[in-house]
């Protein structure tokens, strides 16, 4: 039940977090402040739903896996505000516009790499 609770609580902010950042672009504000609390909150969702291995962790069976380092990378890459990229990189119609750019595929790569991470805590043997 706190699971499904936890995972409700990040979507809802997940879409506050999407409006916030709404507002921001139509005022003209380039604040990172929304698109981090989206990464953070869609991170926790994707931590939430390997919820059985999230129980092991929390009864001490826990150890670092391999998939532990480029789940932190895709995480670190995605809470980059896709303004910045298109500051670095332009306007573009290509493919890693659309990855770095578009707030819909960050979003999900961010739920990704909560998924990643959490599956990279593997039981100690």
């Amino acid at each position: 039940m706190c699971i499904a609770a936890g995972m409700i609580l990040a979507l809802y902010v997940i879409g506050d977090a999407h409006w916030e950042m709404e507002q921001a672009i139509q005022e003209n504000d380039q604040t990172p402040y929304p698109f981090l609390k989206m990464g953070l909150a869609g991170f926790l969702f994707g931590v939430l739903v390997e919820w059985r291995k999230l129980r092991s962790v929390f009864q001490g069976e826990i150890g670092v896996g391999w998939m532990m380092a480029p789940a932190i990378a895709l995480f670190l890459f995605c809470m980059v505000p896709s303004y910045y990229w298109l500051y670095l990189f332009g306007y573009s119609t290509g493919f890693f516009h659309n990855l770095l750019y578009n707030t819909e595929t960050n979003i999900a790569l961010v739920i990704l790499s909560g998924i990643l991470f959490t599956r990279s805590l593997r039981q100690n043997v």
